[in-house]
């Protein structure tokens, strides 16, 4: 079997969201501990995100290790609402396929089977549909040289002298 999960990278930043206008400044009291060297009943001032938003990758493991390394294989995934990501990441992790399913597959199954409307970024919207051949990367079989417990003890470290 085939299974599915998300893989969230972000945005992380507050820069991000302050750029596209998704912060608010706050007021607050502090009521029942110190906060910033604050006694009880002192005001505090602080930016919250308005709406979350998430990207990232949806991770594929299960599949033939022959073609694919170690069976994974990844599709990246743009920028949606993060309730939108989060309902997709419950979904995909009950979904198991026999097959790999095309990316475009992923998302209308998703969107039919929820009746949900991924709310994408619109920057990403725009070009979502147009650049799917650039979201995904192949993870190739690459054989890495073998090197025994021997070898690595009898190394020198790089910018070590050894003993003579």
């Amino acid at each position: 079997m085939i299974a599915y999960s998300l893989n969230m990278m972000g945005p992380w930043s507050m820069d991000w969201y302050r750029d596209r206008g998704l912060t608010r400044h706050c007021m607050d009291t502090i009521k029942t501990e110190f906060l910033r060297n604050l006694s009880i009943g002192s005001e505090y001032d602080y930016e919250e995100v308005i709406t979350y938003y998430a990207g990232g990758r949806i991770d594929i493991r299960g599949l033939p290790e022959d073609e694919f390394y170690n069976g994974w294989y990844e599709y990246s995934l743009p920028v949606m609402h993060g309730e939108d990501f989060n309902e997709f990441s419950r979904w995909l992790d009950e979904h198991y396929t026999e097959e790999l399913m095309p990316y475009e597959d992923i998302i209308a199954l998703f969107e039919k089977e929820t009746n949900t409307q991924i709310r994408w970024l619109a920057e990403d919207d725009r070009s979502r549909k147009s650049d799917l051949s650039k979201t995904t990367v192949p993870m190739m079989k690459r054989t890495l040289p073998r090197i025994t417990a021997e070898e690595i003890l009898v190394r020198p470290m790089a910018g070590t002298k050894t003993k003579q």
